[in-house]
C-alpha cells in the first residue's frame, strides 16, 4: 500500500457487548446511533458498522423497525456506507440474524466465517466471566452470502482466526461471493486470535 493509496476507515459505533456504564458515548437510541454516525463522517470514516441495541436496555436487538429507523436516520444525515451487523447478540436464531439483510437490503453487512467458542474476560485475574459458542456453520455460512449477493449487499468477511479466512477462500469457489472479497480481522477475542506482527503475516499470506 502507498501513501497515495485512499484508505478506507470504518467506525464501530457500538458492539454487542459494550454498555454506557462503561463507555457513556455508546449509543443505544436511534438518535445517538444517528449523532454518532454523522460525527464519524465528519472525521472523515467511510463506512459505520452497525449493533442496534433496544433504546430501553441497551441490550444488542434484531428488531426490525429499530434498525429501520437508524437506516433511515443515518441516510438522511449524511452519505456514509452503512454496514449491519448479522451477529445480532447470543441467542439469535439464523433466522433473526439474516433478516436484516432481506428487509432493509444494507449495501454492507456482517458475514461471520466460522464457529468458536467466545468468552468475555477479566484480564487482571484471569477469570471468564461469560462464554457461548458462537454458531457459524458452513451452511450458514453459504446460504447467508447467497441471501446477500440476491439482494445486493455487500459481505463483511468476520475473521477470528485462520480458519475463517480458510472456509471462505473454499466456499468462495462455489461464487457465491462478488469479487474483491472484504475482509475485517478480528483480534483479541477470547476464543480467536491475539495481534502480532506474525499473526497478521500469516492471515495476508493465505
Amino acid at each position: 500500500m502507498s501513501l497515495t493509496d485512499k484508505c478506507i476507515i470504518t467506525a464501530a459505533l457500538a458492539g454487542a457487548a459494550t454498555m454506557k456504564s462503561q463507555n457513556p458515548a455508546v449509543p443505544y437510541t436511534v438518535e445517538e446511533f444517528v449523532e454518532e454516525a454523522y460525527k464519524c463522517y465528519n472525521a472523515g470514516a467511510a463506512i459505520v458498522h452497525i449493533h442496534a441495541r433496544d433504546p430501553e436496555t441497551g441490550l444488542p436487538t434484531s428488531s426490525i423497525d429499530v434498525l429501520r429507523d437508524i437506516v433511515k436516520g443515518i441516510t438522511e444525515k449524511c452519505p456514509i456506507i452503512i454496514n449491519l451487523s448479522t451477529a445480532i447478540g447470543i441467542g439469535a436464531t439464523p433466522e433473526e440474524r439474516i433478516n436484516v439483510v432481506k428487509q432493509l437490503k444494507p449495501e454492507m453487512a456482517s458475514l461471520n466465517t466460522n464457529s468458536m467458542n467466545f468468552a468475555l474476560g477479566d484480564w487482571k485475574n484471569y477469570q471468564i466471566l461469560g462464554e457461548t459458542v458462537f454458531t457459524n456453520t458452513f451452511q450458514m455460512l453459504i446460504e447467508f452470502a447467497k441471501t446477500m449477493k440476491e439482494c445486493g449487499t455487500k459481505p463483511e468477511l468476520e475473521v477470528y482466526d485462520l480458519g475463517g479466512v480458510y472456509n471462505t477462500l473454499f466456499v468462495r469457489n462455489q461464487g457465491i461471493f462478488v469479487e474483491p472479497l472484504h475482509y475485517q480481522f478480528v483480534w483479541g477475542v477470547l476464543g480467536g486470535c491475539w495481534l502480532d506482527l506474525a499473526n497478521f503475516k500469516r492471515f495476508m499470506d493465505l
